[in-house]
C-alpha cells in the first residue's frame, strides 16, 4: 500500500473465525491480532519497532494507518497515514 510517509505491505490471514494481519514495514515483518475498534478494523501487535512499543494497523473505509502503539498507556503515534492500494 502506498501511504503518506512511505509504504507498507499488508496481508490479511484468516485463521478459524479470526482475521490476523501480517505486515511488512521498513524491512521487518510483524504479526498483529484483532483488537477492539469503534469503527473499521483494528489490529495490534505488542512486538513493534522496539521492545517498549507495539504497532497498530487501523483500516477504515478503504484507507489504513500504521501507528506506534504503547501498550502501557494505549496511546498511539502515527507512522503512516492514508494508506491505499495502488491502482
Amino acid at each position: 500500500m502506498q501511504c503518506q510517509g512511505g509504504r507498507v505491505l499488508v496481508r490479511y490471514v484468516q485463521a478459524h473465525e479470526l482475521t490476523f494481519v501480517v505486515l511488512r514495514y521498513e524491512g521487518q515483518t510483524y504479526g498483529l491480532a484483532p483488537a477492539v475498534s469503534g469503527s473499521g478494523s483494528r489490529y495490534v501487535g505488542l512486538a513493534g519497532l522496539d521492545t517498549a512499543s507495539g504497532l497498530e494497523w487501523w483500516e477504515h473505509q478503504g484507507a489504513g494507518s500504521l501507528s506506534r502503539y504503547d501498550p502501557q498507556t494505549g496511546e498511539t503515534t502515527p507512522l503512516l497515514q492514508d494508506c491505499k492500494l495502488r491502482s
